[in-house]
């Protein structure tokens, strides 16, 4: 959950909402608001709306929507984890949200802009800080120690702290830590136990083996270039759909669309690519995509790398202990699995674009390759 946004929303559109079974009612909501706005007007908008409050999530794409029918009130929340704002995201929310909610209807509006870092936000939306929202969370979980949800919450702030906004407290006790035991500290981390790099490593040298595992009668999946914490694919079909191998600034293949196997902080997570490219192909392939609803609007958007689709394999409970052979099963399935919905839902919007290749396009490959 730590960099993964859509599990933040998530979250926090659960806790958000007092019609659900986690016991805060609306004080989570008030807690929130106040961080927003202020103590007083937070209270007035709960009082005046309680559980006629509506907690919207990627409603066009918007990460949060907090509606308040009484106040005539919307709150917008975009929330960045390690991202930053796209170059127009802000002013294009803003211009849906009042389109649908008109300020001359009565509307009132307020547009936040939820990030970890030191960012100025765009089209005058409200910055607001990770921090603020733990400190009112902290004070509202108080009043609710034996809630259902109490310990989530506990787990979550702890989360949120040790990852993305800091703890002056925590701080200080490793810097004296450090300073009595340094030595011992950084033999350990140099010596400390990895099994998900391990399980990566044994995946990395079964590459080969997964490709063809992945691969079926009308599909044929090829390893592309590798690092030390990606494992690359593609689909080789693909490769003879004019304009696919004009990729720029990825891999030596020029494909267009990769799907990777990448080691994070705590397992392992499957993606599909579509990279960047200065041809008219890329756009020409993004349209039909986009035609056919393989991909948002958002995706369908972004100049550079685009994700196309993604999928969880392998986020142990406990890191250090899960077995090795079960788990290179679990993934290899779960990878091809992937791989074979990503040819599903994209080959054919792909193929619609393309022509035959003329036999001075074919030689030309050729030479090329």
């Amino acid at each position: 959950m730590v960099r993964a946004e859509i599990r933040h929303g998530n979250a926090l559109a659960y806790l958000l909402d007092p019609k659900r079974p986690h016991g805060f009612a609306a004080a989570m909501l008030e807690a929130f608001l106040t961080a927003v706005t202020s103590a007083d007007t937070a209270s007035l908008l709960v009082q005046a709306d309680g559980r006629d409050v509506q907690i919207s999530r990627e409603w066009q794409n918007i990460d949060l929507l907090i509606i308040l029918p009484n106040s005539r009130m919307i709150v917008t929340v975009e929330l960045k984890i390690d991202a930053s704002q796209g170059h127009d995201q802000l002013s294009r929310y803003r211009k849906v949200v009042e389109a649908q909610w008109p300020l001359t209807d009565g509307w009132q509006h307020k547009f936040v802009f939820l990030t970890k870092r030191e960012e100025a936000a765009r089209d005058n939306w409200v910055g607001l800080r990770l921090g603020p929202v733990i400190a009112e969370f902290e004070r509202a979980l108080s009043k609710f120690g034996s809630a259902p949800a109490s310990d989530f919450v506990r787990q979550y702030i702890d989360m949120l702290r040790r990852h993305h906004v800091g703890d002056s407290a925590s701080k200080e006790r490793a810097r004296k830590l450090y300073a009595e035991h340094g030595e011992a500290l950084a033999y350990l981390m140099q010596h400390r136990p990895d099994p998900i790099r391990n399980l990566f490593n044994a995946l990395k040298t079964a590459a080969v083996e997964i490709a063809a595992a992945a691969s079926t009668a009308t599909m044929s999946v090829v390893e592309d270039a590798h690092t030390a914490s990606i494992l690359r694919f593609a689909i080789k079909e693909w490769d003879q759909i004019p304009g696919f191998l004009d990729g720029e600034r990825w891999t030596n293949s020029k494909r267009m669309i990769l799907i990777e196997m990448k080691l994070e902080d705590s397992g392992l997570g499957a993606y599909a690519y579509i990279g960047p490219s200065s041809a008219k192909s890329r756009t020409t392939f993004v349209t039909s995509l986009l035609a056919k609803n393989a991909i948002t609007r958002q995706a369908a958007q972004a100049k550079g790398w685009a994700k196309l689709a993604e999928l969880e394999l392998f986020h142990p409970n406990d890191p250090l202990q899960f077995d090795l052979d079960d788990a290179i099963a679990s993934v290899t399935a779960d990878f091809c699995a992937f791989v074979a919905r990503v040819h599903r839902d994209f080959d054919t919007a792909l193929v619609a674009r393309a022509t035959p290749m003329s036999a001075s396009d074919t030689t030309e490959r050729k030479a090329g390759s």
